[in-house]
């Protein structure tokens, strides 16, 4: 039985902070269940020069009362991940984005873009026997990836299983690049699942209320987003793929929603 912790918060809990929201979000799954002095990293895929009030990235409250957290719980070191989108600056969309204030929490960033590169070998091989990732996020000694749900004409562009798409160079293909992603998840296995369901400005966001959601199992969590999309997650390829290949929960009766 997969864990899938869905908050939904409403405005006076959001313009009081985030601090009580990530603390209510992860008491089911345990909080963070860090040995003293680990190294965590939080991977935020490609980030876009957008304001939050836009809902495009991940909210940088959020980010921030999850480095609090991750320090509360004994990180020795907290780290931020990200690539900026295609044909932007990295710098420049952190600032953007919102996230200048993240530097003063003493949490380093990272331009994956820029950083040490390894080839490693698909479990799967579904469509690539290896692929080039980042050094980082294979050495973290505690991986959390934070996405932002996003979706547009009946498909989700943002989800946890599709964040960690920009860590390496997929085939673009849609048949492709759905079997791809299976293989990527087979390399890179993040400890933690965070989702933005933050409803945004630019419409990203269907359901009818603010959501975050965090779950050890990204395809149970993506499942759950899919049904907030009023989609089926079986008719989502790479979650099929990924149901099909036994990388996490994908029927409702084996997924358990707390907090909703």
């Amino acid at each position: 039985m997969s864990i899938v912790s869905l908050i939904t918060p409403d405005e006076t809990q959001l313009l009081s902070g985030f601090k009580q929201v990530i603390e209510d979000l992860l008491k089911p799954l345990g909080g963070f269940p860090l040995a003293a002095g680990e190294k965590v990293l939080l991977y935020m895929g490609r980030i876009w020069p957008a304001p939050a009030p836009l809902g495009v990235n991940p909210h940088p409250a959020l980010l921030t009362a999850l480095v609090e957290a991750a320090y509360k719980a004994g990180a020795g070191e907290v780290s931020l991940a990200a690539c900026a989108a295609p044909g932007f600056d990295f710098s420049t969309s952190w600032y953007i984005a919102g996230y200048r204030a993240l530097d003063s929490y003493g949490a380093s960033r990272h331009d994956l873009d820029h950083m040490p590169k390894s080839e490693r070998q698909s479990r799967i091989d579904l469509a690539c026997s290896s692929l080039t990732v980042p050094l980082l996020l294979l050495q973290a000694d505690y991986l959390i990836n934070v996405g932002k749900f996003r979706v547009a004409d009946d498909q989700i562009f943002g989800a946890a299983m599709l964040n960690l798409a920009a860590a390496a160079a997929l085939p673009q293909p849609p048949h492709l690049f759905a079997r791809a992603l299976v293989d990527l998840h087979s390399i890179i296995t993040p400890d933690l699942h965070v989702l933005d369901a933050l409803k945004g400005e630019q419409g990203y966001q269907p359901q009818q209320r603010h959501a975050v959601l965090a779950a050890t199992d990204a395809l149970a969590v993506d499942t759950t987003l899919a049904t907030l999309a009023g989609l089926k997650g079986g008719d989502i390829e790479h979650l099929a793929l990924a149901a099909q290949y036994g990388m996490g929960a994908a029927n409702a009766a084996d997924i358990r929603i707390v907090n909703a």
